[in-house]
């Protein structure tokens, strides 16, 4: 997804012939990041044991295309969340008085 975002955004500075999956060869019980089998919690993985070149799935898959479309889809829910946040109630906010 990074390198994909990267090509989008600032496609000069990926050096496509430089990058190699590198998928760790560890599992991680009940991680959400297992690339593998994805369970319901997130517990990171230690990159600097985990992996040979400091990144972790397949880079080669990147494109400037997916990149585009990551996002575009972070723009329009950052877009919504402050659109949500500006409209709210400011008292769903309020989780105590001290009055």
């Amino acid at each position: 997804m990074e390198t994909s975002l990267a090509l989008y955004l600032r496609p000069e500075l990926v050096d496509m012939k430089a990058i190699a999956q590198d998928m760790p060869d560890v599992r991680v019980a009940l991680s959400c990041i297992d690339f593998r089998q994805p369970g319901f919690l997130g517990i990171p993985l230690d990159f600097r044991r985990d992996s040979k070149s400091g990144v972790m799935g397949d880079p080669t898959l990147a494109t400037a295309d997916k990149g585009e479309k990551i996002f575009k889809a972070a723009l329009v829910a950052a877009t919504d969340a402050v659109h949500t946040l500006l409209s709210a109630d400011r008292d769903v906010f309020v989780t105590e008085r001290f009055n």
